[in-house]
């Protein structure tokens, strides 16, 4: 007696992709509902509301600007004014980013 053949099986098959009311598309469980269509327009619509709510409460976001006498600022400058270290050792020791130690010395 020879043993049955098997052919190829898929739950997609038995359940194939098919639209909800939500507009979803269903898969056979395994997989994450994904949207057919972008959230973009309506997400960008409730940021603008947030934001325009907050600046409406006096918040406008964002970090305190640093003053060009804070003594972070001071040490970076004298620091590069001594040209006894290298940019690379300044942002070391004080732990910034080359890009943070350039708008400190800009200031």
């Amino acid at each position: 007696m020879s043993a049955p053949q098997l052919g190829h099986f898929s739950l997609l098959m038995v359940y194939p992709e098919s639209v909800n009311a939500d507009n979803y598309v269903q898969h056979d469980g395994y997989n994450k509902p994904k949207k057919k269509e972008s959230f973009a327009p309506w997400n960008e619509e409730r940021t603008r509301a947030g934001l325009e709510a907050a600046r409406a409460r006096g918040r406008k976001g964002g970090r305190k600007p640093i003053a060009p006498n804070d003594p972070r600022i001071q040490t970076a400058k004298r620091m590069h004014g001594d040209k006894s270290m290298s940019i690379a050792d300044i942002c070391t020791t004080l732990r910034i980013s080359r890009a943070t130690f350039y708008r400190y010395v800009s200031k």
